[in-house]
Order: C-alpha cells, then structure tokens, then sequence
C-alpha cells in the first residue's frame, strides 16, 4: 500500500496517520496531511481541548485503533500508531489486554461486563484400562460384527471398568494481565463388552441332528513361538530373532469330521529379538512340555470373550450461560459450542441478542455510535443473516435495515458480492465497544485498507481484503465540491462547502446519508 493510501484511509477512518508515539499525539513535524486527492495537501490540525473538542467525538483510546499502538494485532497499526492495515491473523483468538500486550487464547468464553476471557486448555489425561485378564479372553469378537459365516455372536453384554481421568485447568484472563486458574477433575470408564458365538452359523441355517446349534462355552488363548531369520540354526540367545503367533480357539466338542474346535481369530506380532520380548515380560517359550506334538502353547481358558476397544470420550465441564456478554450484546452458543474461537460467527443454534431483539444465523459486529455527554460511545450492532440480503443495524432507537448491495456499494465502497462476513477481531479488544467494525470482503488471509473511487467499479486493490465500519463523518467522510456529471457516486459522498479543516462547531449544511 503506498504512502497516499494509507493516509487517505487514516482519514476515512477518522483517525490520526503517523504522529503517534507510545499511544501520545505529538503534532508539529511529521502531522498528517490530506491527501491530494481532497485538493491540495494540508496540515491537519492538531487535537482540540475538550472544550473545543470536534463536532464529532471519536471514541475513548483504544489498542483497536491508531490512537494507541498494538503492533501485531488487527485492524494492525506500525510502532508510531499509523494504520497500516495489516496485522497477525493466527489460528486461534488473541485479546488485547489494557497495556496493549497480546495474549493467545483457546476457544473461549468473554465477558465484556466483568472484563475477562475464559478457556480451557488442554486437559491432562490419565488413562487407566481396566485388566481384561481375570474376566476373559480378548477378542475383537465381544464387540463387532463380524462377517463370519461360521458363528452368529450371542449373550452379548457391556459392563465398566478401568477409568479415564482429564484434569481441567479453566483459565479466566482478566483485561488488565491478571489470571486465574480453577482445576476441574472429571472422570469415565470404560465400557467393557462381553460375549460367545453360536454354531452353526449361517453356513448350517438348518440345524442336523448330528449337528445342532450350540453356543461355544470354552474359548482358548494359544500362542506360538517361531525362530525367524538368517541365523534360525544358531543357539539362542538375547540376539536371537523370534516371531509370536497368537490365537484365539473355539473349543467344541460337538465339531464336525471330529474336530475339536476351531481358531477363531489369529495375530502375527512383529518380529523381536529374545531381549526385546524379556523386556516386554513374554520371553519367547517355543514348547509346551504336555503337547509336544504341536507348537500351540494354551496360556488362558475361559468361558467368555472380552474386549475394550477404545478409551472413552474424553469427559468435559458443562457450561451454562451467555457465550458473549457485552452491555447491548449478549451471544448464546448451541449446545455443543460452549466456547468459540470466532465471536462474530452465529452457527445453526446459536443466537444473538442486541437491545432487546434477537438474530440468528450469520455474522455480526459492534462499533461506537453517538458518544454522550460523559464521553462514552452508543454500542451500535450489525448483523448480516446467512445468505442474507440485507444487513440490520441494530441500536437503541431499533433495528435499520440496509440492503446489501448499498452496505457494499455506499459504505464499504467496495464491489458488489464481496462482502462475506463480519470479522471477529473487535469482540476481544480490552475496550468495549470496539472502534470499528471489520468486515471481510474476501482476499485470504491478507488484509487490504484502501478506498475505492468509483462507486461500483473495481479500482485496484479497493476491493476486497479487511474493512473497517465506523460512524458516518461528514467532514472525513466527504470530498469538497458537488459531484461530477454522469457520477454514479452518492450525493453524500460530497460536501458543497466542506470546510478546509476540521470544525470545532456543528456545520450548518453537512451532506446527510439516507442511513446513520
């Protein structure tokens, strides 16, 4: 963005260019000046006392905005408060606190009132199985189902055991740097499932005298030990290369052709040296002394297949309350999004409430309106529904609808069909409510401030990117003369008699737009 840009957008956004330092105005050598393209360049004229303040007051200090320093964070400002238009934009949210440093967040909780921001971090787990030994023989068979046409699975049945703990440590971030840590310890079991597999299965849908249907009531683990290797002839030793089999087998008396049984399942376990398999605490036994005949070894019996295949879900504190509360605005999350990362995004069972009328769906941001007598600002709120066509601007007189083509066009003054969604940026500045409204008008990642001077028309880089939306200001928001002939551009736009500096008084006759 070159030089004239970014003064031209410091000045449409009301605000001083490049004569801050350490969040002070210090006018005099470096002051803005207008760009060229009001007429010609000149001074700005230094900030006023309150008494002589502007007709219209911008909004307390803020880290959102070029009156005070906050490099790094958007709407981005450099080390001497000029708006620069680009900042950080990270994977997770960033609040502003009061000294203007940054502090990353996680999906959080705010609360503009009491002045703070909560999450949790990453839990710290502890997980515990339970011992399927003393209850069965594991196997995957106690919970799926199989596409075994051998055996149907029957007397299936869940139990609990073993725990899974997850300690919390909710984080409350206050504004002004202090934090808060609540640990919260929640636990669940596991779920434990039990069951047995029934003969014949749909290969003998109709049962024989000589084989009627049974269910298995003895199941045998049976493993096997094999050398493996280049050096399968040479005396074992802790080098040795050993191969473990394992099998789950179905004792049945009642077999077919005579047999005993047959192996339900098998496992072929990556090949160990005999010292990796000692250090797991299953030294390699290749015989079995009573069964010669074979290399099975049986190592548990049991009546009952078992299993637990996964840990539980991960158990988390339920949150009751607003997710997003500021005075004028309150945002409740659905169900099953107590905390978000992006405030300004209304998912499907999410709603806002802004003086006293309720939105759903869409986007939505706030901003300064008119400042009372005390110098603080009206919350103003836009929202823009999901493939909404129009955007509301919501504010205690009631809800002004604008059509989006307008919002684009007049206020954005960008091109139509670009505007996609409110920008979430505001809604964690340590100040309330925030300076401006960001609206993104879609180019990634990379944030472009600049005006456009064509109503409609796309003029370079004045399309798209991040705009900010601030309260019409006649004497910033105007050029001096009337418009062009054949100029598609609003009358309110321009400003006949548009004094030369800035009035310290109500002008007279200032252009009107047909909205706030």
């Amino acid at each position: 963005m070159q030089k004239k840009d970014k003064a031209v957008l410091a000045l449409f956004r009301g605000e001083c260019c490049c004569c801050c330092k350490d969040g002070q105005h210090d006018p005099g050598k470096g002051a803005p000046v207008r760009p060229q393209v009001h007429g010609r360049p000149r001074p700005a004229r230094a900030p006023q006392e309150p008494e002589d303040a502007p007709f219209a007051p911008v909004a307390p200090p803020s880290f959102d905005s070029p009156q005070r320093p906050a490099p790094g964070h958007l709407p981005g400002v450099d080390a001497f408060g000029a708006f620069v238009g680009t900042g950080s934009l990270t994977d997770l949210p960033v609040l502003t606190l009061d000294d203007g440093t940054l502090r990353m967040l996680r999906p959080c909780v705010v609360n503009h009132v009491e002045r703070w921001a909560e999450f949790l971090p990453d839990p710290v787990i502890d997980d515990q199985p339970p011992d399927l030994k003393p209850l069965g023989i594991r196997s995957d068979y106690a919970w799926a189902d199989k596409n075994d046409p051998r055996v149907t699975i029957v007397d299936r049945q869940t139990t609990s055991g073993g725990l899974l703990t997850a300690r919390h440590d909710l984080t409350r971030v206050y504004f002004d740097g202090r934090e808060e840590v609540t640990p919260i310890t929640l636990s669940a079991p596991f779920t434990i499932y039990k069951a047995r597999v029934r003969v014949p299965g749909v290969d003998y849908p109709e049962p024989t005298p000589d084989i009627p249907a049974h269910t298995i009531t003895e199941y045998r683990l049976r493993e096997a030990w094999f050398r493996v290797g280049e050096n399968q002839d040479a005396p074992d030793g802790p080098d040795a290369l050993w191969r473990r089999r394992v099998q789950v087998y179905a004792v049945d008396p009642q077999g077919p052709l005579g047999r005993r049984g047959f192996v339900l399942e098998e496992r072929v376990l990556p090949d160990r040296t005999r010292r990796e398999w000692e250090r797991l605490e299953t030294p390699p036994n290749p015989q079995d002394p009573n069964h010669p005949e074979t290399p099975w070894r049986t190592i548990q019996v049991s009546d009952v297949l078992v299993d637990a295949p996964s840990a539980p879900p991960i158990p988390y504190p339920t949150r009751v309350g607003p997710r997003f509360t500021a005075p004028g605005v309150t945002v409740w999350g659905s169900p099953g999004r107590p905390y978000t990362d992006n405030h300004a995004l209304l998912e499907d069972g999410a709603r806002l409430e802004a003086h006293g009328h309720t939105f759903e769906t869409g986007s939505w941001a706030a901003l300064c309106g008119p400042t009372n007598a005390q110098g603080v600002p009206e919350v103003w709120v836009l929202h823009h529904a999901a493939f909404g066509r129009s955007v509301a601007l919501i504010t205690r007189a009631g809800v002004t609808r604008l059509p989006l083509l307008d919002f684009e066009l007049d206020v954005l003054r960008t091109s139509p069909d670009t505007f996609r969604e409110f920008h979430p940026s505001g809604t964690l500045t340590h100040t309330w409510p925030p300076h401006w409204a960001l609206c993104d008008c879609g180019a990634g990642l990379a944030p472009l401030f600049a005006r456009g001077e064509v109503r409609g028309l796309a003029v370079g880089d004045a399309d798209g990117g991040l705009r900010a939306v601030v309260r019409f200001d006649p004497w910033r928001d105007t050029r001096a003369g009337e418009p062009p002939e054949g100029s598609t551009e609003p009358p309110f736009w321009w400003w006949k008699r548009r004094p030369k500096r800035r009035p310290t008084k109500p002008p007279v006759d200032p252009p009107v737009p047909p909205y706030p």
